[in-house]
């Protein structure tokens, strides 16, 4: 399989939790992987025809974590036979396995509504163990849908029923199976998927079988009970062959022209089945190696969109730190104008007080010569005032004493006494 290009393949396919979704056709599997991925490729039936004829990837990004839905076809499809379901499942579970693509597990979906598990049902039913094998049981949620079309009565009635025949789901809960209902939302959904997330990685059993030891599809436990299925039927319809000969010959006795056309074109059908199963049976031994090649395209397109997606989540995530940086540095230039623009109000203030205090000791040497020395000091601390930043108003060389009427530490004071330039120079 090619490299998705610049991706380490490696980092991709642990990044990646895979999940199978599985189970009879209309038993909701497509429904659950359009409510949870929302994606617009997800065909869903209104009915029991099946929409899923071949297996198909859906992934979406849920908490952080990359997610790949394996949509897939039952075994009891309306337009494929088990053989061509078996061939396309095969080579997907093939395909991402060889690729280091384990699954994290499997949903296997039953209606809960169907009046009873029906020929179809059992034999999708048995075809799945086959796949499986006893040992991946932990990483599998067995789950009823459609409970709207049930009572609460039935439904419960119908559920004991799946988890206690030993002929339905009792044996795979021994082994370690879970059970799950599926309510038709995106909530209930994402449930069984989460329960899934924390789970080791599994393998297949027919995965091991065509990966680990090289068995031909054939050949595996899976094959062999599609072939087994595939000749029982082979015989039945030989027998029938066999008996609408006769029923032909003795139409043609009697010379019955209506029923001879209705036995040769009965004949004609069973035969067409028979070329049918024989054809199935041959392309479970064919060369699948272009079908693996497409698929492995498919899956290649599908990891390059979740890591295209993964890093547009990055890239969203870090412009939103720098917004939100740039309000926080927008605060503090906003805070520090306010405390200048208080600096410099005080500041003011001040000099408005010191200009005041000037113009009393001015008028105060009318009356009182010796007052210069207070007029000098209210200059003194009025240039202080005019020169000085706002945040160092108050502060420098001054004449001052023990108290000032106008305040500050180089302020001036008349009743300290002395005249004090910078720090510890003055005059007393």
């Amino acid at each position: 399989m090619s490299q998705p290009e610049g991706i380490p393949f490696s980092q991709v396919a642990e990044d990646v939790v895979l999940i199978a979704v599985m189970g009879v056709t209309g038993s909701g599997k497509s429904t659950l992987v359009k409510q949870v991925t929302g994606s617009a490729e997800v065909v869903v039936g209104n009915d029991l025809t099946s929409c899923t004829k071949n297996p198909s990837l859906h992934q979406f990004a849920h908490n952080g974590t990359n997610i790949i839905l394996i949509d897939t076809p039952g075994f009891d499809d309306t337009f494929l036979s088990d053989g061509d379901v078996l061939r396309e499942v095969a080579t997907c579970l093939q395909m991402t396995y060889e690729c280091n693509m384990k699954l994290s597990g499997i949903i296997y979906m039953h209606r809960i509504s169907d009046t009873r598990m029906t020929h179809g049902g059992m034999r999708n039913l048995n075809m799945f163990r086959k796949l499986c094998g006893p040992d991946p049981m932990e990483n599998i949620i067995l789950t009823t849908s459609f409970w709207g079309k049930v009572t609460k009565e039935e439904g419960l009635a119908k559920e004991t029923e799946l988890r206690t025949n030993p002929d339905f789901w009792a044996e795979m809960i021994e082994e370690g199976a879970k059970t799950a209902r599926f309510e038709n939302t995106r909530e209930s959904g994402l449930s069984l998927i989460e329960s899934l997330i924390p789970q080791g990685k599994i393998a297949l059993q027919i995965q091991r079988e065509m990966c680990d030891e090289g068995v031909p599809l054939a050949e595996t436990k899976a094959g062999e009970h599609v072939n087994e299925e595939i000749a029982e039927m082979s015989r039945k319809h030989a027998e029938e062959m066999q008996k609408l000969q006769q029923e032909l010959q003795e139409a043609i006795k009697a010379a019955d022209q209506k029923m001879e056309k209705t036995l040769k074109r009965e004949l004609t059908k069973s035969q067409r089945k028979i070329e049918q199963m024989h054809d199935q049976q041959v392309a479970l031994k064919a060369d699948r190696r272009n079908e693996i090649r497409v698929l492995e395209q498919e899956f290649d397109r599908r990891l390059r969109r979740v890591e295209a997606e993964k890093k547009e989540e990055e890239a969203d995530a870090a412009l939103k730190l720098k917004i939100a940086a740039a309000r926080r540095q927008d605060q503090i230039d906003a805070a520090q104008k306010k405390d200048e623009k208080k600096a410099k109000i005080i500041k003011y203030t001040k000099i408005a007080g010191a200009t005041t205090h000037v113009a009393i000791s001015i008028a105060s040497c009318v009356v009182n010569p010796f007052a210069v020395v207070s007029v000098i000091s209210s200059f003194v601390h009025l240039a202080n005032l005019l020169f000085s930043n706002p945040d160092s108003a108050g502060q420098g060389f001054g004449m001052g004493g023990a108290s000032d009427p106008v305040g500050g530490s180089g302020d001036v004071g008349n009743s300290g006494g002395g005249m004090d330039f910078g720090d510890g120079m003055g005059l007393s």
